[in-house]
């Protein structure tokens, strides 16, 4: 996967990123936007830029993303077809760096990072859990 992330100057929120967010819970979007130069400077620090690239998606994209690796070509991406994504309450990032997605070909390092952020962001803010513990270090999710 490849994409041309901004480099979060200033960290601004990216475009794709901004779009992403507008598609989540309004409280969720609002802690995100709030702890975006922490998300962003940690990236930065190890040497990424990071975009938030899937917030909510519909229950036929979860479904899609749930037959993949099973009855669809593909490696399996999700354990449920009942995402907190569906509700606007879950956020997948990416770790860009030279415009290629590195969370697939660096998994340890982008692992370390993800860490670095969620120690900061779900401190800030209790309703953000982290998945990476179980499994899923690029997505966040909102506690309701």
């Amino acid at each position: 996967m490849t994409t041309q992330p901004s480099q979060n100057a200033g960290n601004k929120i990216d475009t794709r990123s901004a779009k992403t967010l507008s598609t989540l819970d309004k409280n969720f979007a609002s802690a995100l936007e709030k702890s975006w130069p922490d998300i962003t400077g940690d990236a930065q620090k190890d040497g990424y830029s990071i975009i938030a690239i899937t917030g909510r998606r519909s229950q036929a994209e979860q479904d899609a993303l749930y037959a993949q690796g099973r009855t669809t070509p593909g490696p399996i991406v999700t354990w449920t077809k009942h995402s907190r994504h569906l509700d606007g309450l879950g956020v997948d990032f990416g770790l860009f760096r030279g415009g290629y997605y590195k969370d697939d070909t660096e998994p340890m390092q982008t692992f370390n990072t993800y860490q670095k952020i969620a120690i900061i962001v779900c401190d800030d803010h209790p309703q953000i859990r982290w998945l990476g513990a179980i499994g899923d270090p690029c997505h966040f999710e909102w506690r309701v």
